[in-house]
């Protein structure tokens, strides 16, 4: 089972993120569309108002992947995932990240993602957990799109 935690944006380690982000960087770049791994990194340190940056640790406290994003009109706007496997991102964002977001009091989830990618079916599959997510994904544009997920 996975912990997450609230975190500062100013608290990501960025060793760890380069670990992540080698170990994982063919889906991280398919899933980001080659975004450069100094623009990731500039994502999850930046501060701003009502950001969120959460961090994922494994049952031996290992940071196994970082999340950064807003909160905008109760909708935590996710545009930054750095992750060790997809299989870390889709058992942590279910329940785990699910509990955060409404703690947080967000009812929505707005995934900005790339179409055709594995993360844009995760995403347009309700993250595997109907129970906690209905997905109404959005037009794509320019090979962007943008998966609103209502958390119920």
């Amino acid at each position: 089972m996975y912990q997450l935690r609230v975190i500062e944006p100013t608290a990501v380690d960025m060793s760890i993120v380069d670990t992540l982000y080698n170990g994982n960087k063919k889906v991280i770049d398919e899933n980001s569309n080659n975004i450069p791994l100094g623009r990731i990194k500039g994502k999850l340190s930046s501060v701003a108002p009502n950001k969120l940056n959460i961090e994922v640790l494994d049952e031996s406290g290992e940071v196994v992947a970082y999340t950064a994003g807003r909160i905008r009109k109760n909708a935590y706007h996710c545009t930054t995932i750095v992750t060790k496997s997809a299989r870390v991102f889709t058992i942590s964002t279910q329940e785990p990240w699910h509990t955060i977001l409404k703690e947080q009091g967000c009812t929505h989830l707005f995934a900005y993602v790339v179409v055709g990618t594995p993360m844009h079916t995760l995403m347009m599959q309700s993250i595997g957990r109907t129970d906690l997510y209905k997905a109404m994904p959005n037009e794509a544009t320019g090979g962007n799109t943008v998966i609103s997920l209502e958390l119920l």
